[in-house]
């Protein structure tokens, strides 16, 4: 007999352990991560019966709720290079030949193999120099001619392209 009541008490027991953990223990809530101030009323709270009037809920005027995540300019706002890549594009004309470019510090020496030629350069964001010689085969006068052209390289640019065609030059 002494054996049933003891079963019987730590079964008692531990049915009221699991009955205290199971609903007395709080649960974990969901936290948002945007940033967003809410003001409402509270009646516009969706609590219409006896809940609403808890300590914490009741009484007028407007709750707050602060929620923090990152700012919208994290996904928003476009990021900046580090690099800005120049495309270069070479053209000969019929009367004239570039022979040499230099960007910045950079210098090209052309061979006149074909026609036209492509180079690929990573600039900083920065004012640049392009020089570029040419070389004239048809009139008289000096066989060399230099020319150069003031280069502003942005940081918020992917890329430019840079056209030469004999003494022209077209920056898009």
């Amino acid at each position: 007999m002494n054996k049933y009541i003891k079963l019987l008490l730590i079964f008692i027991i531990s049915s009221l352990l699991i009955v205290v953990f199971v609903f007395f223990v709080e649960k974990p809530q969901q936290i948002k991560t945007t940033e967003v101030i809410a003001a409402r009323s509270r009646y516009d709270r969706g609590y219409y019966g006896r809940d609403r009037y808890r300590r914490g809920r009741g009484g007028g005027g407007f709750q707050f709720r602060f929620e923090i995540g990152p700012s919208e300019r994290y996904y928003y706002s476009r990021p900046y290079y580090d690099f800005v890549t120049l495309n270069c594009e070479i053209l000969d004309d019929e009367n004239t030949k570039v022979t040499q470019v230099q960007i910045g510090d950079s210098v090209i020496y052309l061979d006149r193999a074909n026609n036209v030629r492509r180079y690929y350069f990573s600039l900083r964001p920065g004012y640049y120099t392009i020089r570029w010689r040419v070389f004239n085969e048809k009139f008289f006068g000096a066989k060399y001619r230099n020319y150069s052209r003031n280069l502003r390289v942005e940081r918020g640019r992917y890329q430019i392209d840079v056209t030469i065609i004999g003494k022209n030059i077209y920056i898009r």
